[in-house]
């Protein structure tokens, strides 16, 4: 041995140590499944209100032509938008090139799917807010 390089010092991992890695490696892989629940959750309100508030409207309406105001073609427009990008989120999406023998491109896959989840997420929920902010204004007009 290299007197320049001595040996390291190690000690064997302590179990709660390996707890810990195990736990933060469960964390890493559930983001995607968290976000996936999320998605569905978000699409069954999107579609219930969307729903919901054009069925009232066709009620309101009755035989009459629906005259749509800025307000609600905006939220409409807003809640399509924002119903694409759950549905795309929540859509299984082929992954190709990681090696599963190697922890780090494993990682990686994952961060990959939960970081595309948000990406899509976060636009779909600030669009639905906007969409049910833009019908509130349209009503206290």
């Amino acid at each position: 041995m290299n007197e320049s390089n001595p040996p390291l010092q190690t000690r064997p991992v302590r179990p709660e140590e390996r707890f810990m890695q195990e736990r933060f490696s469960e964390a890493i892989a559930d983001q995607s499944k968290l976000m996936d629940t999320l998605a569905q959750q978000l699409l069954l309100v999107e579609l219930a209100v969307l729903g919901l508030y054009a069925t009232a409207l066709k009620l309101i309406s009755g035989t009459d032509k629906l005259d749509f105001s800025w307000g609600i073609a905006f939220a409409f427009s807003c809640w399509i938008i924002a119903l694409v990008c759950t549905v795309f989120a929540i859509i299984p999406r082929q992954y190709s090139g990681i090696n599963r023998n190697s922890p780090s491109d494993i990682e990686a896959f994952f961060d990959r799917a939960a970081k595309r989840k948000l990406v899509l997420l976060v636009p779909s929920l600030f669009l639905f807010v906007m969409g049910t902010l833009s019908i509130l204004w349209d009503l206290l007009q």
